[in-house]
């Protein structure tokens, strides 16, 4: 990857995709500081006959107030949680040509972000060069305040995309995505799956709190 900067200006370089963008950027609005998100900590040790009645039950109260949970946990011994931490895998698994979109700067909310395709073999070489110079050491940072950081116009995002195939034998489905009995007995929802998504980007990425449709 290159990034050249004017003075006016940026360009951002994948391969054979560039993409301008200009420096000033204001965001629309200020977000108001989230209240404590809740957590629901569940042991992947836990009878696989009840785990999804423990996942439902947990967001049950969650969905019924549209309020954040984060579950912790619950998926640490699948294959998805060991694979996934390792880029290689992901390149083999996912294809070095397959596309996929990107935002690059801050927000999605900013009117001016670009949303350019690349590949993912791309995108990977991106991330391992943003950790040579940045690092990756997400035990430190952001509390250790002399961690390099990498301003706004270098962070590349690669958000909401469809999960690729080969990946979804990594995990099993959660039962109230894909079982409208059990979810309306649990009351989380019809159990219809809309879609599965991967998130996947660099030390510093981050979605801003936020309400789906």
């Amino acid at each position: 990857l290159e990034r050249r900067d004017n003075s006016n200006m940026k360009m951002i370089s994948t391969g054979k995709h560039v993409v301008r963008r200009f420096t000033t950027r204001k965001l629309s609005h200020q977000p108001k500081p989230p209240k404590r998100i809740s957590e629901a900590h569940i042991s992947p040790d836990h009878d696989p006959s009840k785990i999804q009645s423990t996942i439902a039950a947990a967001l049950s109260p969650h969905y019924e107030s549209q309020s954040p949970l984060v579950i912790r946990g619950a998926y640490a011994k699948s294959d998805a949680y060991y694979c996934w931490k390792s880029l290689d895998y992901l390149h083999a698994a996912v294809g070095s040509d397959t596309p996929c979109y990107v935002e690059i700067g801050g927000s999605y909310a900013d009117s001016d972000v670009q949303k350019p395709e690349i590949s993912f073999g791309e995108y990977v070489q991106y991330i391992h060069k943003f950790e040579e110079q940045y690092g990756n050491d997400e035990d430190t940072w952001p509390l250790d305040q002399s961690a390099k950081r990498a301003p706004p116009g270098e962070i590349v995002y690669l958000a909401q995309n469809d999960l690729p195939p080969a990946l979804h034998n990594d995990f099993v489905l959660p039962q109230l995505c894909r079982d409208g009995a059990f979810a309306k007995h649990h009351s989380v929802g019809e159990g219809k799956l809309y879609s599965v998504m991967l998130w996947l980007g660099p030390r510093g990425t981050v979605s801003p709190l936020h309400y789906d449709p």
